[in-house]
């Protein structure tokens, strides 16, 4: 039976069919079975968003995601820990991009404790065969380099070091290649986040080795990209821009747009420090448009925008600048963090004060900080950013007039200050 929904075809038994399988196979069996075909599916179309059909794949997710649920309840109530882990690995970019962080996580964070624990049951009994044994040790791994990536991004980097350095002596063990260039890539840009730049160079380059080796385009574009933007961190610009246009060039034979968007940002950010203004907006509208195809998550859209906010401000266009930080804020107030609309803050912070609104500019400078304090969910390269401008400001307008706007801050939420740098 073939339907139609949101304009994607679905294959579906007829219902007759379904009562049949039903009546003639335990319930347990058939449920099984249904956790079986979703789990392949949810597999295949992983391997498919490192592709040109990335688009296609993530929809046909999300179409599914009642029926990979589903499999989860199952998969808890008969204590299939590694079906259920095997299922959150598939997923777990799913929920990345689709900005489901805190559903992503529950689900790999509950597979890792449960996994843990029949794999120390088995090894005690000595119930599993060396095929079986794989499967848990490899699943295992894979689950801990999928938490890290989200731990870091939370700013929990040695949560996700601990985890990452973990899975990537369980793939040295058993001759995974495949996993330990995963492995690397994520020690990396967790040594990045921490400035510890000649480690990560170390990751990324022995992670290229291998998928050179192995030859796997997508970890070589990815990998790439990662070593372009070490090199940025260490201002050297010409190395970055070299690493990006190999990346971007892969990416393009792929078909990966997602990967083709993120590089195009990149070389933007590169070409735009390199004094290539022009060179700089064409990567950036290529970029932004191809982010905006994908409709995939509003990770990515809302540092395009303020890529194009900043260059706006630097020719004192005030109210197009302030238009992009407006749309990038309102994607950041929907599905993100403290810390990430901390940075559309600091954004309407800059943009005040660059107009002369040095009370406005200095009240959110002041919430920027505090929410770094709070959160401690940023880099020392962004707090000393925030507090030199404070410091800069309250030379303007005394330090009694500095504490008065702290206090009046303090009245107000996150969600009010929002509302009116929105309502501008």
């Amino acid at each position: 039976m073939i339907e139609e929904y949101l304009t994607q075809t679905r294959y579906r038994l007829p219902a007759p069919l379904q009562l049949y399988l039903q009546e003639k196979q335990p319930p347990i069996a058939f449920r099984e079975a249904h956790a079986r075909y979703y789990l392949t599916l949810a597999q295949e179309q992983d391997r498919k968003l490192e592709g040109s059909e990335q688009s296609e794949a993530l929809s046909e997710i999300a179409i599914e995601l009642g029926n990979f649920r589903a499999v989860f309840r199952f998969a808890q109530e008969n204590a299939k820990w590694l079906l259920f882990g095997q299922l959150a690995v598939a997923l777990s970019e799913f929920f990345y991009v689709r900005g489901l962080w805190n559903e992503g996580l529950g689900w790999l964070k509950q597979a890792e404790t449960e996994l843990n624990q029949q794999i120390e049951e088995r090894q005690e009994l000595k119930d599993a065969s060396e095929t079986d044994e794989m499967s848990f040790h490899l699943t295992r791994a894979d689950l801990q380099v999928a938490l890290a990536k989200f731990y870091n991004e939370r700013q929990e980097c040695e949560t996700a070091r601990q985890l990452c350095e973990d899975a990537l002596q369980i793939f040295r063990k058993l001759g995974q290649q495949l996993g330990i260039v995963k492995a690397l890539n994520c020690l990396g840009i967790i040594a990045r986040y921490q400035e510890k730049l000649k480690e990560a160079d170390r990751q990324f380059t022995e992670a290229l080795e291998i998928a050179k080796v192995l030859g796997n385009k997508w970890h070589i574009a990815f990998t790439l990209n990662n070593l372009g933007l070490t090199a940025y961190h260490r201002r050297h610009l010409e190395e970055a821009r070299l690493r990006y246009t190999e990346s971007l060039h892969l990416a393009r034979e792929l078909g990966d747009k997602r990967s083709i968007a993120y590089t195009l940002n990149n070389l933007g950010k590169t070409v735009h420090q390199q004094g290539l203004r022009e060179e700089a907006k064409h990567y950036y509208t290529e970029s932004l448009r191809l982010t905006r195809e994908l409709s995939t998550s509003s990770t990515g859209i809302p540092y395009l925008l303020d890529s194009f906010g900043k260059e706006a401000l630097r020719h004192a266009k005030y109210e197009e600048a302030r238009h992009y930080y407006t749309e990038s804020l309102e994607y950041r107030n929907e599905n993100s963090s403290p810390r990430e609309i901390a940075e559309s803050l600091y954004r309407f912070g800059q943009l005040a004060r660059a107009e002369g609104k040095f009370e406005q500019s200095l009240c959110l400078f002041l919430r920027v900080a505090s929410i770094y304090a709070e959160t401690a969910s940023t880099t020392p390269l962004y707090v000393d950013a925030v507090n030199k401008d404070i410091a800069a400001l309250a030379v303007e307008l005394g330090g009694e007039r500095v504490e008065k706007l702290k206090l009046e801050m303090e009245t107000l939420t996150l969600q009010e200050i929002v509302n009116i740098c929105l309502s501008e």
